[in-house]
């Protein structure tokens, strides 16, 4: 049997004298046909042969946040996907036929997660799943298997606990540029706040119509869920179903980077800054409106190329300009390859009881993960500002042999 590496160069070579302009129509559906059921296959040995991995907890050493996020850096995926795959090719193990479909090409990572979740209740639907997978769309047959496993569920309560204890928001930036943000919970939960934006979309649609223009439904969705946050935000929060609004309700600071030059002129050039702090690029105007708010939750870092020239915000204790400089060169978790941006914490590159300093140059924001890491296993950003590799002792570029710190031997 030839290993995978022999396999992986001949289709590698194969691929460097691939011309499609040197192709039939026909050649080339024969060619979309023929890598779709490669790609499926090595999806599925992928995932089986990195659930064995994970069963190893070799990622732990890797100081990997877990066996997921230890596959997504591997493969270039997100955190999500691996985790999905490492859980279906869990299931796989106590369900042969799938996971013989699976290696045989004739099934999609996507298609195999929704038949393994029916397989794990009811192992003898997997068959007919299978084929049925092959006739219909991927969102048909999860609906299908999704009302399958509803039917089957023993405890439908406590099935809606293990969603909400899993329930999530996160956000990320799409390939064109775009912020996305996905939230995962029940389905009374989605369908709650569904409801809670349908009377900011049928004023939308009132106001739209009025004009005489015409909205997409999933913008109107998006318009309307915004303009209810936005509503909420500055009625304040509530701190029960009947209570009254608290005017004093905690806000999240917004940070904005822009280049002096660039805020002058009305639009960024190359190597100038002008974007919302972890959200990405923004419009200089859009900016300017954010200044001109005189909100004193959001906090103005001026630039000219790499040097702060000033942060301008409403903060009311004298560390507030420091945490937001700091805030600036870290939106995310200093570490390289984490984009955590929330509950960050502030980390001391030299222990505050020893140095007794709280200098901009000796600080870092951590996410908790990584800031256990540094506090209980002794590992430790190398050295440098912004994003960088965050390494275990071991690793020669630790600063203590940087700093030929006793320690370190």
């Amino acid at each position: 049997m030839r290993s995978i590496g022999v396999l992986r160069e001949e289709l590698s070579a194969w691929a460097g004298d691939f011309d499609p302009a040197a192709r039939t129509v026909v050649d080339c559906q024969a060619i979309v046909a023929d890598a779709a059921a490669i790609e499926r296959i090595a999806a599925a040995v992928k995932a089986q042969a990195a659930a064995r991995v994970a069963e190893s907890g070799s990622w732990k050493g890797n100081g990997a946040r877990s066996a997921a996020h230890e596959l997504a850096r591997e493969t270039g995926s997100t955190v999500g996907a691996a985790r999905e795959a490492l859980e279906t090719a869990q299931a796989l193990r106590e369900l042969p036929d799938l996971a013989a479909a699976a290696r045989r090409g004739e099934l999609s990572p996507t298609q195999t997660s929704a038949v393994a979740a029916v397989g794990g209740v009811a192992p003898e639907l997997v068959p007919d799943l299978v084929t049925r997978a092959r006739e219909t769309t991927v969102a048909e047959l999860r609906e299908e298997c999704a009302r399958t496993l509803a039917s089957r569920e023993p405890d439908p309560d406590a099935k809606r606990a293990r969603i909400r204890e899993e329930r999530s928001l996160r956000q990320w930036t799409d390939p064109s540029g775009a912020r996305v943000l996905q939230l995962r919970d029940a389905p009374d939960v989605i369908a709650g706040v569904m409801t809670d934006i349908a009377p900011a979309r049928e004023a939308l649609f009132a106001q739209a119509r009025k004009r005489g223009t015409q909205i997409r439904p999933e913008a109107m969705d998006a318009d309307a869920l915004v303009a209810t946050v936005r509503t909420g935000r500055d009625g304040g929060a509530r701190s029960g179903d009947d209570g009254p609004p608290h005017k004093c309700a905690p806000r999240a600071k917004l940070l904005v980077p822009v280049d002096f030059d660039a805020l002058l002129r009305g639009y960024p050039i190359d190597g100038e800054v002008a974007e919302i702090a972890g959200y990405g690029p923004g419009a200089v105007e859009a900016i300017r409106d954010i200044l001109a708010s005189g909100d004193a939750f959001l906090a103005a870092i001026v630039t000219k190329g790499q040097q702060v020239l000033g942060v301008c915000h409403y903060g009311r204790k004298a560390r507030a300009h420091q945490e937001t400089a700091l805030e600036w060169i870290n939106p995310t978790c200093a570490a390289d390859g984490c984009t955590h941006i929330a509950r960050l914490e502030t980390d001391h590159r030299d222990p505050w009881a020893h140095s007794k300093l709280t200098l901009l140059d000796l600080l870092d924001r951590l996410c908790e993960h990584h800031h256990d890491l540094k506090t209980l296993h002794d590992w430790a950003l190398v050295e440098g500002t912004g994003k960088r590799a965050f390494v275990p002792a071991s690793d020669p570029r630790h600063p203590h042999h940087a700093r030929g710190d006793p320690l370190a031997s």
